[in-house]
């Protein structure tokens, strides 16, 4: 049975191994879409993602009728998940085309994957641990950038290059399929 993935990136310096992630996804059998938000462009290499997946990723709606829906994704990451993009999922605010794909898939229990990178100061808000508890209650899991560990952890100020290279896309593929819904 062939598995579906779509892979989500927000604006942050871990959206430089996007390519890296999802060729890991694609050697491992699954196909392969993603999605950048407006930020992710910026840090993304969008012919090296098209490359991996052969398609190019999306950061637009599609119009209605002239191209077709894609299949409903067996899993969906997040990598990074940024402190937007983490409240606004925890919230429910679907405002662009990745955060949208993102509201719907939790409401539809898809399996979700967030891997945050998040610094310090914002991860002592005061809505951040209510936002990370009620994504965990949908069934939404963490996965940290520096270590792999299916947990949530703060990000230090000037390291994400540092994280960018330790980071080891072969975590998510692990992670992703302990948690599917497709038996393999």
């Amino acid at each position: 049975m062939e598995e579906h993935l779509c892979i989500l990136a927000t604006g942050a310096p871990l959206t430089a191994r996007c390519a890296d992630l999802a060729a890991s996804f694609v050697a491992d059998g699954w196909t392969v879409r993603v999605a950048l938000t407006d930020a992710a462009q910026a840090w993304a290499d969008e012919s090296a993602i098209a490359a991996a997946i052969g398609a190019n990723p999306r950061s637009t709606f599609r119009y209605s009728g002239a191209e077709p829906r894609g299949s409903e994704p067996d899993a969906v990451v997040v990598c990074p998940a940024t402190f937007n993009t983490i409240g606004k999922a925890a919230t429910g605010i679907s405002d662009t085309y990745v955060h949208s794909l993102l509201c719907e898939v939790i409401g539809a229990k898809i399996p979700t994957l967030m891997v945050p990178m998040v610094k310090h100061s914002l991860w002592n808000h005061p809505a951040w641990k209510a936002h990370l508890e009620l994504l965990s209650a949908a069934g939404v899991w963490f996965l940290d950038p520096a270590t792999g560990a299916e947990r949530a952890a703060p990000v230090t100020s000037g390291t994400g290059a540092i994280i960018t290279a330790l980071f080891d896309p072969k975590w998510v593929v692990s992670s992703v399929r302990q948690h599917s819904r497709t038996p393999h």
